[in-house]
């Protein structure tokens, strides 16, 4: 089964969008596309010729492009879904994106298989990027903003249909996945999934 998941920029950030297959307990990121400047119509027109012969269950996306702005009647949401792809809209909250990008990026499926793998070829930019996003320093259970923070979020939305999104109850700033032993503090740097993740 594949799912897509998409977020809308607007100029000058990207709109991108990612294709993941689900094979039994595994995640596999295996494609990514980004637009600047192009308009919702071309955007679907490549996302559906990105995904010709794939099983695509649904596309999960911000839920912003569902609101309508000014004068449209029909929302991007609208746009993209009469174009044919359906969209499934997500949560928009920094907390739950940190949340299910570290819970993924940490568990394995059976001793040494991780669960969500990224194919290199496909989705090089998402591999360059997903290092590069920290925690808020003043809330640390969030994912803090970066200009290249459009494909984890998209993955984001992906994530938090698949996992428990769920913040534990906190009885410190420091949030509940360095508590047992990991202390970010000592290398000064607080960057998802440090310490879990594993290369090939």
């Amino acid at each position: 089964m594949i799912y897509r998941a998409y977020d809308h920029g607007f100029h000058p950030d990207p709109a991108v969008c990612l294709w993941i297959a689900v094979v039994g307990k595994r995640w596999i990121v295996f494609k990514e596309m980004q637009w600047t400047r192009t308009i919702v119509s071309d955007i679907a027109k490549d996302i559906l010729e990105a995904s010709k012969d794939m099983r695509v269950i649904t596309t999960y996306a911000d839920p912003t492009i569902g609101i309508q702005s000014g004068a449209d009647i029909n929302t991007i949401k609208d746009r993209l879904e009469a174009c044919g792809i359906p969209i499934e809209l997500s949560v928009n909250n920094r907390e739950q994106f940190a949340n299910a990008i570290h819970e993924a990026l940490g568990t394995e499926i059976e001793p040494g298989v991780p669960r969500i793998q990224f194919l290199k070829s496909g989705c090089p930019k998402l591999i360059k990027y997903l290092p590069l996003m920290t925690y808020q320093q003043n809330a640390p259970s969030k994912l803090a903003d970066h200009k290249h923070d459009h494909l984890p979020v998209a993955l984001a939305y992906f994530l938090m249909s698949h996992i428990p999104t769920s913040s534990p109850k906190a009885t410190s700033t420091v949030p509940w996945y360095w508590r047992a032993g990991y202390k970010p503090q000592e290398t000064g740097r607080k960057v998802l999934g440090s310490g879990n993740v594993r290369q090939k």
